[in-house]
């Protein structure tokens, strides 16, 4: 997948990346936290990719970066 970062980045993701939550449970949209791994050779992914707290209680925060 990708992530799209506030300041417009598109950062590419393995779904074995994510923690807490599968895939198909995302939301276009919904707010994440992240590694950023800059490898010279693939460019830039994301890791340890988890739902932003918010999720739990609220759902979607709009200003989050976003998957």
């Amino acid at each position: 997948g990708v992530i799209r970062t506030r300041q417009g980045r598109n950062i590419f993701f393995h779904a074995g990346d994510l923690e807490g939550v599968k895939f198909q449970d995302l939301a276009c949209g919904e707010s994440v936290t992240f590694e950023l791994i800059e490898d010279s050779v693939s460019g830039p992914r994301a890791a340890f990719i988890r739902p932003s707290a918010a999720r739990a209680g609220r759902g979607r925060v709009p200003d989050g970066t976003t998957v």
